[in-house]
This record gives structure tokens, C-alpha cells and sequence, in this order.
């Protein structure tokens, strides 16, 4: 069961959005940059011509179109389909447990 999850060969595989430091080790699925854009595929050239490609960082898990950090950036980040050429990503935000603080009045005292 994910809660986020991609479709690799018929597999479902978990999301790990959390990012820690610059985020080299991320592994989410946030395909959306801080301002929305959405992030070209790395295996592609379209757009935007790059060599961020899996076979130059075969350890950084470039797919899909996916943030990543290859590169030692500031943070995650991707290339996008628009006229920017890239842009810095935040992952994508999960599910976590609320507070939730009930005050109860007593009732006047007739």
C-alpha cells in the first residue's frame, strides 16, 4: 500500500519524500518545482538540452521526472518543460499526525 507511488514495470514502489542536507539522497516523487512548473523527464532532451543523465549519475536515480540532486545544489531540483531551464523543488507534502486540543466551559450553575 503507498501513499505515493510510481508504476515501474508493473511494480509499486513507495515514495520516500523525506530530504535531508542539500537532499542528494532524496528519493520522492515531487515532479513539481517550487513555482509550479512542472519537471522535464531526465532521459529526456526536450526541452532543454543537459547532461544530468542517469548513465553520468547512475547513483542519483534520475527517472521519470522526478527532483533530484546529482549535483550538490541547494536543494532538489529539476529541469522544467517551460522556457525556465530549471528550478529548486521542496518534496511533496505527507500525511502527518494533527493535535488536536478540545477546551470544554463547564455550564453555569443555576
Amino acid at each position: 500500500n503507498c501513499d505515493y507511488y510510481y508504476y515501474a514495470q508493473y511494480a509499486c514502489q513507495a515514495c520516500d519524500e523525506s530530504l535531508q542536507g542539500s537532499g542528494s539522497s532524496y528519493r520522492g516523487c515531487q515532479m513539481r518545482t517550487r513555482t509550479g512548473r512542472t519537471c522535464q523527464r531526465w532521459d529526456s532532451q526536450t526541452p532543454h538540452n543537459h547532461d544530468r543523465t542517469a548513465a553520468e549519475y547512475p547513483t542519483s536515480d534520475l527517472r521519470d521526472n522526478y527532483c533530484r540532486n546529482p549535483d550538490g545544489e541547494p536543494s532538489i531540483w529539476c529541469y522544467t518543460t517551460s522556457n525556465i531551464l530549471w528550478e529548486l523543488c521542496d518534496p511533496l507534502e505527507t500525511d502527518k499526525p494533527t493535535t488536536t486540543t478540545t477546551t470544554t466551559t463547564p455550564a453555569p450553575t443555576p
